[in-house]
């Protein structure tokens, strides 16, 4: 009883060390995709509410090219024409330091390369032969990923009130992020 309780802390520090690399490597990315410093105050605020007032200040961190900017953009516009005057309206800036909000979206696409010494065809130990084996090693990747950002502007302070990592084959995957902005609206 006492291996099996050593065993399962040794694999909760294990999977727990593993856990907390991941979101660093996040934060540096979205720092990146921000333009931000390393030095940048970027912190976790889930479920924070966005800034009230008669508008709000939406900066959308995608290249104007991107259909996905468009997107927002029409969006938008259909929501200040229906909610607007109800809820606020929402206002697209260029520029990061004009906003109050900061809709970040983008797509990461990982790849795992086999090791050349324990390729396809090959098993550590062993000599396995056959022509299906004979092929070289693949070049395997993990899913892509998408990841959606509500963030909160406060002076030189970033806080994270939304954030959603999903598979890229989730259906709809600029509407969930939409679809959180409004709910937020309707509540500030």
């Amino acid at each position: 009883m006492r291996k099996l309780s050593l065993t399962t802390a040794a694999v909760l520090l294990t999977v727990t060390s593993i856990g907390a690399q991941v979101p660093k490597l996040e934060m540096t990315r979205l720092r990146q995709r921000l333009n931000l410093p390393a030095t940048a105050n970027l912190a976790s605020a889930l479920g924070a509410k966005l800034p009230a007032g008669p508008s709000l200040k939406v900066y959308i961190a995608t290249t104007k090219g991107d259909p996905t900017y468009w997107f927002f953009v029409e969006s938008f516009d259909k929501w200040n024409k229906k909610d607007g005057l109800s809820y606020g309206q929402i206002q697209v800036v260029s520029d990061l330091t004009q906003s109050d909000v900061i809709l970040v979206l983008y797509r990461s696409r990982e790849r795992v390369p086999h090791s050349s010494t324990t390729g396809a065809g090959s098993i550590p130990g062993r000599t396995v032969s056959g022509p299906l084996l004979a092929r070289p090693p693949l070049s395997e990747s993990l899913p892509d990923t998408q990841y959606s950002y509500l963030i909160t502007r406060k002076s030189d302070a970033f806080e994270i009130a939304y954030r959603d990592v999903v598979p890229l084959s989730y259906p709809d995957l600029e509407v969930r992020v939409l679809n959180q902005l409004k709910k937020r609206m309707k509540k500030r």
